[in-house]
């Protein structure tokens, strides 16, 4: 007896919608059966119905109760229940907790609460004005009425004259766009378009997707003018859209500015944020580690994603593309000292779990005249129609005898004399031997926009140095390691020296404070401390240290720039607590390996004689000598 199988229980039509039909000739245009199964599933999503439109026959996927029958909902309790439920001492715990870290930028809300707490943490959009409460409505109208004049709010004429004068004093007539001039029969030109740099809708949308496809925002300044390039509405807007994304400081160009002057911003923007001063340079940053340190701190608190994105944003000409091409250590994004050379956003991998992401330069002040973006760099010189007209907003920022050095003129009295002496300086004539001042402003703005001018604007209220508040910050970083371009900054720096210094809380204090105790060596240890500046990418071993007192002639290998990181005070720090231990075991051997009471090191003990010793900081955070 044969047995039937399933290949001959096949259908063996030649329907278009059998996938067992028999290919002929080979044809490739037949259909498949993951498109038949497709199509068949089209046909059976839709219910049959007769010409009354009744169902006679329901779809694949839906239930169908005949006509007349009426649906009942099960009687449970469940279905009118509370799913859930917070007590009042709970919610008052949770509201305590909130508002104690709310305002706290160095803590970070690690797991929401499933409770229903949203709804109760809305905030009304118009307060309500409580009008009863301070004044009954009978004592208003009616025949008990007693209020016989509107209440204002100064108590006093003199309360009044004085709140009329501080208002005059801050005043600003150029900023006000309500005043009425008289028409003196000129008129007023239509504002040139290069104006409106940094302003249009394509820039937007661009700053838009880079706050959207990043975790972290880094808002770029510089460090000449913070505030000029500080971008508030930008900041107000993630704190009431995106709260739950990071916002940091980047201070670029500190080597621009005197150190105190760095010194004073940073402890005055942390209060806000997290602040890093930065210097942009590819073969000597200054900043890079602390800066690369603290992402990988917002990547381990974003343990649960594969990665983080850092959008990188600001005003035109801070520094964006250059911070990106820093922390990569070669060119990845176009620069230039120019505004708008970044057009759109461009994706960077800076690590595994870390990417760059690069903005365009967003002016968002409208507030801010002419005259401050030329001079806060947002707009390119070549496209300035009267660039004579910003030389004296320069002659009243910068110290005359600092312009005296750099163009070595001297002499001049107004903007108009000073380019003309420029102009007879630097060549720069028309036909007649007049001076094209033209040509000499835009060199004159070219040098300002490129830090070739020393140039900064102090922070509020720095007539003296005052003790900078305490940093809460776990990443405090050695200011005294910048290098100034300007002479005359440099001096500054010295002459603050012996009023204030950046001090750090770090390992090497600790290392200083137990070598002092050493009375054996204190000589060798002292040098040893205080050269620890300077981080070195290879560790070095005691048996190097043997090897290196036979080439005492060879030339030492440089070291990158030092930096230093301090023990955290207030920290959202979740890094691993390896380099700690690890300089512990580091300060027994530097304690131990020069030591000269030692019988079994002569080698070691020639070598401190004949080369100083020195301690340097290694990539990894351990501290080795060399």
């Amino acid at each position: 007896m044969t047995r039937i199988t399933d290949t001959q229980k096949k259908s063996r039509s030649h329907h278009s919608l059998n996938p067992n039909r028999p290919n002929v000739n080979n044809d490739s245009s037949l259909r498949t059966k993951g498109t038949i199964k497709r199509l068949q599933m089209y046909r059976s999503s839709k219910a049959r119905r007769n010409k009354d439109g009744k169902i006679i026959k329901p779809a694949a996927f839906q239930s169908h109760v005949e006509c007349g029958t009426r649906a009942r909902i099960e009687p449970s309790r469940t279905w009118f229940a509370n799913s859930k439920v917070i007590s009042q001492s709970k919610l008052q715990n949770f509201e305590a907790q909130i508002d104690s870290v709310k305002n706290d930028p160095y803590k970070v809300l690690m797991k929401k609460t499933e409770l229903p707490v949203t709804l109760l943490r809305e905030s009304a959009k118009r307060k309500r004005n409580h009008i009863l409460d301070t004044e009954p409505f009978e004592t208003v109208f009616g025949k008990k009425s007693q209020r016989k004049r509107p209440h204002i709010l100064k108590s006093s004429l003199n309360d009044l004259i004085a709140s009329v004068e501080s208002a005059q004093s801050t005043y600003d007539p150029s900023k006000d766009g309500d005043l009425e001039v008289e028409d003196d029969g000129t008129k007023i030109a239509p504002r040139e378009i290069i104006f409106g740099a940094g302003q249009s809708k394509r820039i937007w949308n661009e700053l838009y997707k880079v706050i959207d496809s990043s975790d972290v925002v880094v808002q770029v300044m510089d460090a000449r003018n913070p505030l000029g390039t500080r971008c508030p509405a930008i900041e107000s807007y993630m704190k009431k859209e995106k709260s739950h994304k990071h916002m940091i400081f980047v201070l670029n160009k500190v080597d621009l500015v005197p150190t105190w002057v760095t010194q004073k911003w940073v402890a005055m923007l942390s209060a806000e944020a997290p602040t890093i001063a930065f210097h942009a340079s590819v073969k000597h940053p200054f900043g890079k580690g602390a800066l690369i340190n603290l992402f990988r701190q917002f990547s381990k608190l974003h343990g649960m994603s594969k990665q983080i994105s850092i959008g990188f944003i600001g005003y035109p000409n801070v520094g964006k593309s250059s911070v990106i091409n820093t922390l990569r250590a070669k060119k990845v994004c176009n620069v230039a000292p120019i505004a708008g050379e970044t057009k759109v956003w461009q994706y960077i991998t800076l690590m595994k779990k870390i990417y760059l992401i690069d903005c365009p330069g967003i002016v968002v002040s409208s507030e801010d005249s002419d005259e401050d973006k030329v001079l806060n760099g947002a707009v390119r010189v070549e496209l300035v129609a009267d660039p004579y007209c910003y030389i004296p907003a320069i002659l009243t920022r910068i110290k005359q005898e600092y312009l005296e050095r750099t163009y070595k003129i001297r002499g001049w009295k107004d903007a108009n004399e000073f380019l003309e002496k420029l102009a007879q300086k630097s060549g720069k004539l028309l036909k007649g031997g007049e001076p094209d001042l033209n040509t000499v402003s835009k060199s004159v703005l070219n040098d300002w926009q490129r830090g070739k001018l020393p140039y900064f604007v102090p922070p509020p209220g720095c007539t003296s140095l005052k003790p900078e508040p305490e940093l809460k910050f776990d990443v405090q970083q050695d200011l005294s390691e910048i290098v100034p371009v300007f002479d005359e900054f440099a001096d500054e720096n010295k002459e603050e020296d012996s009023s204030t210094k950046t001090t750090a809380t770090t390992t090497t204090n600790k290392l200083q404070s137990e070598s002092e105790t050493k009375e054996s060596s204190d000589a060798e240890h002292k040098e040893v401390e205080d050269s620890c500046e300077k981080n070195s990418d290879k560790e070095i071993t005691e048996d190097d240290l043997e090897k290196s007192t036979l080439k005492e002639g060879e030339n030492e290998t440089s070291n990158n720039t030092a930096e230093d990181l301090t023990s955290p005070q207030k920290s959202i720090d979740t890094s691993d607590t390896k380099i700690e231990s690890n300089n512990t075991n580091t300060e027994k051997d530097l304690q131990t390996t020069p030591s000269a009471s030692s019988p079994k090191s002569p080698s070691k003990n020639k070598m401190t004689k004949g080369k100083k010793m020195k301690k340097v900081k290694s990539s990894s955070g351990l501290f080795i000598v060399k």
